[in-house]
């Protein structure tokens, strides 16, 4: 009789849960998807920049591009290299005060050993 009773309590315990865990799930869902579609995956910066262009022309704007300083072309082959002749200059002189003294250690500049 016990275990009968416990039997009918277990199921209708077991279906209950199974109901809200099935109301969870699909709510869970839906929320889910509503995020979803509503929240935009565009930054701020890539929406400005995805901005529709305007189909007309502004005939101002194509006057100052008219008028703008044009450059000409250049002829590359044209160009020759330069060479600067390089004067040869002749070595100083070493002075006696300059020299290294004989033991390698630093000496006076009027001075010798």
């Amino acid at each position: 009789m016990i275990s009968a009773l416990y039997e009918k309590k277990l199921k209708r315990d077991i279906f209950r849960l199974s109901l809200m865990t099935l109301i969870t799930v699909v709510i869970w869902i839906g929320v889910a998807t509503y995020r979803a579609f509503t929240k935009s995956q565009v930054g701020g910066k890539i929406k400005s920049q995805i901005i529709p262009l305007t189909p007309t022309l502004d005939l101002d704007t194509m006057e100052l591009t008219d008028q703008r300083l044009k450059v000409e072309p250049v002829n590359w082959d044209s160009l020759q290299p330069v060479f600067e002749v390089v004067p040869e200059t002749a070595e100083p002189e070493a002075s006696l005060s300059e020299e290294a003294s004989p033991s390698g250690e630093a000496t006076a500049s009027g001075s010798q050993l």
